[in-house]
């Protein structure tokens, strides 16, 4: 697995907003061929998803319950574990039909 957005994010700090960002980052890689962008909004207890394709975009929100923060000074391998678990549930949940 390439760590290299980790890495770039670890030098970020910690906060909400790094780990939104993150998120954003790691899903836009992800993103199936037909969607051209996803914006990740919120907080680490509601997140909104914005997906764009070609003839407008698709809103899906998620209630976390407290979503852990990417934490910049943790071990990196438990802190990649922890966000793909994440990014899993996702991918099989409320965007599946958005990422691969």
């Amino acid at each position: 697995m390439d760590t290299t957005i980790y890495e770039a994010y670890r030098r970020r700090g910690t906060s909400s907003e790094m780990t939104m960002r993150l998120i954003e980052d790691l899903l836009s890689s992800r993103l199936s061929a037909d969607y051209r962008r996803i914006w990740v909004q919120g907080s680490t207890s509601r997140i909104m998803f914005t997906i764009f394709d070609s003839s407008g975009y698709t809103i899906r929100t998620l209630n976390t319950g407290g979503l852990r923060q990417f934490r910049h000074d943790g071990v990196l391998n438990d802190e990649i574990v922890s966000m793909e678990r994440f990014l899993e549930t996702l991918r099989v949940g409320i965007l599946s039909e958005f990422i691969n």
